[in-house]
C-alpha cells in the first residue's frame, strides 16, 4: 500500500487540498512535462509507477532504469502538461512511498526533457531565439 503524508506542508503544518491542487494544474502548461524520481524500491515496475501518479494528471510516458546497483533505483514519469508534472513534484517528494522502500521518494523536474535526455529543458527558448534572431 502506497502511503501520502496528510499534512503537506513544512513540519506537516499545511494540509494539502483538492482545490490546491486543482487551481495549479488549471494555471498553465509552459514549463517541464517529465519528472525523475529517485529512492525507489528494486522491484517496483513501470506500471506501479504509471499507475501512482496517474492521480496528478495524464502520463504519457514512463521509464524505469533496469540493472542499478540495490537501493539505487530511479525512473522518469512524463506527463502530459507541465502543471501536472509540478503538482505531481510538489505532492510527492520525499513524501511518497512505495512498498518495499526503506525512505521516502526523491521527486525533483527533471534536467534533459527530451526523449534520452537530449533536449535540456531551456533548449526550445534557445531554438526559438536562434530562429527570431535569423528572421531579421
Amino acid at each position: 500500500e502506497v502511503v501520502m503524508a496528510k499534512n503537506q506542508g513544512m513540519f506537516g503544518q499545511q494540509s494539502a487540498t483538492s482545490d490546491e491542487h486543482s487551481a495549479m494544474v488549471q494555471a498553465g502548461d509552459a514549463g517541464p512535462r517529465k519528472i525523475h524520481v529517485g529512492s525507489l524500491p528494486d522491484n517496483i515496475s513501470e506500471w506501479q509507477l504509471r499507475h501512482e501518479f496517474s492521480r496528478f494528471g495524464t502520463v504519457t510516458d514512463v521509464m524505469v532504469k533496469t540493472g542499478c546497483e540495490p537501493g539505487r533505483q530511479w525512473g522518469f514519469v512524463t506527463f502530459q502538461r507541465s502543471a501536472e508534472a509540478q503538482v505531481a513534484k510538489e505532492s510527492t517528494d520525499r513524501i511518497l512511498m512505495f512498498p518495499g522502500s526503506e525512505k521516502p521518494c526523491e521527486v525533483v523536474m527533471a534536467k534533459n526533457q527530451g526523449m534520452f535526455g537530449q533536449q535540456s529543458a531551456t533548449s526550445d527558448e534557445h531554438s526559438a531565439q536562434y530562429a527570431s534572431m535569423n528572421r531579421s
